[in-house]
């Protein structure tokens, strides 16, 4: 019964956004409408009150011509784009499989066959200070298993960079942040992410101070202070 808030936009954004590039067509004015109609249909049938499937639609409208700008544009040097790719990795542990799971909101192969990562956020982004520390580790992880081959028939690919786009409220709708990889740094971050589990592994310590995290929805929900 609450209002939907940014977080729920940003899930049906990224909705409208998967269904948008499965279906893609090069004619920009056909696509624009597409992606309109996708947002129409999604709020048919959803369970959002009047006001705010009105309101979505509105904003959805506003940010499609920017949006299929944005595909575009991009598209001009890709030989591939890929919506919501799932992809996994399994670790051999401490005597132990682990499978780490990640969805790529979009990866880019370009001309060079050389893949780009994206993450669409309606949110706050993270600093690149934030990425290569681990505290946001999202991307990083979604890398490592590209470069070990494990988004199915992507097969193995040399990361270039990772780019969060943007979702503004008002216009430019659309703005980029990229962060440039070496495969140098994603292999030094898959040795300290088998160095971190293998502590939680081998201690079954799992608590990190408050006073390390930018974030803290996690400490609201475990009602801690």
């Amino acid at each position: 019964e609450e209002t939907p808030g940014l977080s729920e936009f940003g899930n049906f954004f990224h909705k409208v956004v998967e269904i948008y590039t499965k279906n893609y067509t090069s004619d920009p004015l056909i696509a624009l409408e597409r992606f309109k109609n996708y947002a129409k249909e999604l709020l048919l049938t959803s369970i959002f009150p009047k006001q705010t499937t009105n309101f979505w639609q509105a904003k959805i409208e506003a940010i499609a011509k920017d949006f299929i700008l944005f595909d575009h544009t991009r598209r001009q040097n890709l030989q591939q784009v890929v919506a919501e790719a799932r992809g996994e990795l399994v670790l051999k542990i401490s005597g132990k499989e682990i499978k780490i799971v990640a969805i790529a909101d979009r990866i880019e192969i370009n001309k060079e066959n050389k893949a780009i990562i994206m993450d669409y956020k309606t949110g706050t982004l993270p600093t690149k200070k934030d990425v290569f520390s681990g505290l946001s580790p999202q991307l990083i992880i979604e890398s490592i298993i590209l470069l070990e081959g494990g988004f199915g028939k992507l097969g193995s690919l040399e990361v270039e960079s990772l780019v969060y786009v943007k979702i503004n409220s008002k216009s430019p709708y659309i703005s980029l942040t990229e962060i440039p990889i070496r495969t140098e740094d994603i292999q030094n971050h898959k040795q300290g992410l088998i160095n971190l589990l293998a502590h939680y592994i081998t201690t079954g310590q799992y608590f990190l101070e408050p006073n390390l995290m930018n974030y803290d929805d996690y400490w609201y929900l475990a009602r801690r202070s």
